[in-house]
């Protein structure tokens, strides 16, 4: 009995402190420095192709330095994802991969095997280099890990089969306001696979009341609330260069449309040991995550799948802002209180895409 009255002691205890202690902000409200998402267009590099990287960024106003560099295998979070070959290493990987008697290709040292993308907001990564150089490259990569037995050189292997493709692991450190940030990114260099992921796209973002019963009271408030409408035929398109009105205290839904013509039926790979290499084919699940800067979301995180949802069901989300949450917000010169929400829309198979918009609160 005695123990028990200890232990509910030191629970109580644990409780009370956390309770007194700061309160966090949820991982999807965005009030600092902060990069969002990494996107690589095209995400699978064929031959003679070079990758776009960009970065989704928050800084609160601060101007951000870029870092860009990358690694021909995957690196973690707990080395700062620092790449743990040389640019020297990979030169000697590669001439084991080439056949003989062929050369590298011209410029390669200040593309592929310069590990240095620049300085950049936007940086790109050039593949000179034919499939099946890769597709050995990858081989040899894997054969001298593998060889190393080594569990923690074992979590760099860039991919299980390497005719699915090689990943590599794009890394940028960005700075802003004496912070630091370093977060990375995995692209796939093309070794002959047939299925080649491409990135979703995102057409648009749209807004609507998300309470039919508000309709007719913000109708006299926001100019693109129809009173008699239908809930359903209420959703309005956000525009790109301006900011939204809403009203403080008052739930909204925030949608993100994807091109369901980027959404792709692939087949995955059947599990080691398997009498079929490939399962059957299905479309691409994709997961969208929320951010806002100010307020509370009904959801920050949520799953498209075929046959269980819709594009359009999956990617809706509530807003609300109250009348508390307006003393951390960003104010505009004129006053008036700005919120920024974003969505990030991920397939699975390193693809993304996001969009960024502007509400601006009616007090």
């Amino acid at each position: 009995m005695k123990k028990k009255i200890l232990l509910a002691m030191f629970l109580g205890a644990v409780i009370l402190a956390a309770s007194c202690g700061r309160q966090f902000d949820p991982y999807w409200r965005i009030q600092d420095f902060r990069v969002l998402a990494i996107k690589g267009d095209p995400v699978t590099i064929r031959p003679g192709q070079t990758a776009r990287l960009s970065a989704l960024i928050h800084s609160d106003g601060e101007p951000v330095s870029y870092k860009w560099d990358w690694c021909p295998v995957r690196v973690t979070a707990q080395n700062r994802f620092e790449c743990p070959f040389t640019s020297e290493d990979i030169q000697a990987l590669l001439a084991q991969g080439l056949p003989d008697g062929t050369e590298i290709p011209s410029g390669i040292d200040g593309t592929l095997l310069n590990f240095d993308l620049g300085t950049e907001p936007v940086a790109r990564l050039f593949n000179p280099l034919p499939a099946a150089a890769i597709l050995e490259f990858c081989r040899n990569i894997q054969r001298q890990l593998s060889e190393a037995l080594d569990p923690e050189l074992a979590k760099l292997l860039p991919t299980v089969d390497c005719r699915r493709g090689y990943e590599i692991t794009v890394r940028l450190t960005a700075s802003s306001g004496g912070k630091e940030i370093i977060a990375s990114k995995r692209l796939t260099l093309w070794t002959g696979s047939d299925q080649i992921n491409t990135n979703p796209r995102i057409l648009s973002a749209e807004i609507r009341p998300a309470n039919e019963r508000d309709i007719a009271k913000l109708a006299s408030q926001l100019d693109w609330v129809v009173a008699g409408r239908a809930h359903d035929d209420q959703w309005v398109v956000l525009p790109e260069d301006s900011a939204m009105p809403i009203v403080v205290g008052v739930p909204f839904e925030v949608r993100s449309l994807v091109d369901p013509e980027t959404v792709q039926t692939w087949q995955p790979h059947a599990p080691i040991g398997s009498e079929t290499e490939l399962l059957d084919p299905e479309r691409e699940a994709l997961a969208y995550r929320w951010f806002t800067t100010l307020g509370t979301l009904s959801d920050s995180r949520r799953i498209f799948r075929e046959n269980v949802n819709t594009l359009e069901e999956a990617s809706v989300t509530a807003l609300t802002v109250s009348e508390e949450a307006l003393d951390a917000c960003l104010r505009r010169p004129d006053g008036s209180c700005e919120v920024t929400v974003w969505t990030v829309a991920r397939d699975g198979r390193l693809g993304l895409d996001w969009i960024e918009r502007k509400l601006v609160l009616s007090e």
